[in-house]
């Protein structure tokens, strides 16, 4: 009898330690929340921005991986490469020559991930698309076949009919909208968007002037010989030329030879003095970016395994310094839909 009760107390015994392991290992798990499979805790990421949209959503996702390897214990350096539109599709990346094989992973921009593949094939690459370029057809299977990369689409381009609609709501007597572009023969050209921009101008009673440049240069030339009369207003149209020369069209746009408000896509836009902005939130796309990041880095997970992300979070914005230097009243309901107001205390 005692030998017996002396095996059950044994038993029991073994059977609890076993349990309270059980129960350590789980609280672990729970707590890290993902299965460690890597014994790495230092990252490189190289960023490459050309934009300052672009850049913004990289900040984003550098402010959330903060967080990530802060609760797991990895850290992260950055081999950051602010360059020019024009640079980047001559393929003039310096990564390369400064730290060849030693970045985990690339963020950048859709011209930034072509010429990193044209230097890499292998290397894990984060796209972020705000706009399409019209070879995305082939461009886009590219993309699929590449190996560890992913896209992040913003929707911009699908969403120009919705940007003219606030441009009319804030500037109801504006008919003549200028539209400057990327020319067709431009590497840039996104001819997309132009004809849904052309069917909102019908819905909307208001006449797009297209203009299409192949350089910085052709531009400034334009908006030097342009006077108040040619136009109404200049709309931010989705390309990465525009995107790279956007700072030049704001600066003219309050030049005195011009003097007209422009409607811009993003925040970025909106604070260098656009009127209005309407377009993907940069902020979503960095949080996406961060989570895509930690994906790939920490958890290994092949990015070509995942489905392109589509973030579509359009934010309205409105610069009320913009309105008051151009007399424009904003109204109150335009007010009340606004997802943020730029205005100086």
């Amino acid at each position: 009898m005692n030998f017996i009760w002396k095996k059950s107390f044994l038993a029991t015994t073994f059977g609890v330690l076993i349990l309270v392991v059980l129960v350590i290992n789980y609280k672990e798990s729970s707590n890290n929340n993902i299965s460690i499979i890597e014994s790495k805790t230092v990252y490189n990421i190289g960023l490459i921005s050309y934009t300052p949209t672009l850049a913004r959503s990289i900040d984003q996702a550098k402010e959330v991986l903060r967080d990530y390897g802060e609760k797991n214990g990895f850290t992260l350096n950055y081999l950051t490469e602010n360059t020019s539109l024009e640079k980047i599709s001559e393929g003039k990346i310096s990564f390369f020559d400064e730290y060849d094989g030693k970045v985990d992973l690339f963020i950048t921009g859709r011209m930034g991930s072509l010429a990193i593949r044209e230097k890499n094939k292998n290397i894990p690459i984060i796209t972020i698309a705000f706009s399409e370029l019209d070879g995305d057809g082939e461009e886009s299977e590219n993309y699929k076949r590449q190996k560890n990369s992913i896209i992040i689409e913003s929707g911009n381009d699908f969403v120009v009919g919705d940007r003219l609609f606030y441009l009319t709501q804030i500037l109801p007597n504006a008919k003549k909208i200028l539209v400057p572009r990327a020319s067709n023969k431009s590497l840039f050209s996104n001819s997309k968007s132009i004809s849904l921009l052309h069917e909102a101008a019908k819905e909307y009673g208001v006449t797009i002037i297209e203009k299409e440049f192949e350089s910085r240069e052709e531009m400034n030339k334009f908006f030097l010989a342009s006077s108040p009369d040619d136009f109404d207003a200049i709309f931010r149209y989705p390309d990465p030329f525009i995107s790279a020369n956007l700072d030049l069209i704001i600066a003219m746009s309050l030049q005195q030879n011009i003097n007209k408000p422009i409607i811009t896509a993003a925040r970025a836009g909106l604070e260098k003095g656009g009127l209005l902005s309407y377009g993907t939130s940069a902020i979503k796309i960095g949080d996406e970016v961060a989570k895509l990041a930690y994906l790939s880095l920490y958890n290994k997970i092949n990015l070509d395994s995942l489905p392109t992300q589509h973030i579509h979070y359009f934010e309205l914005g409105i610069n009320f310094d913009v309105a008051r230097k151009f007399g424009i009243e904003v109204s109150p309901t335009l007010k009340n839909v606004a997802n943020y107001i730029i205005e100086a205390k």
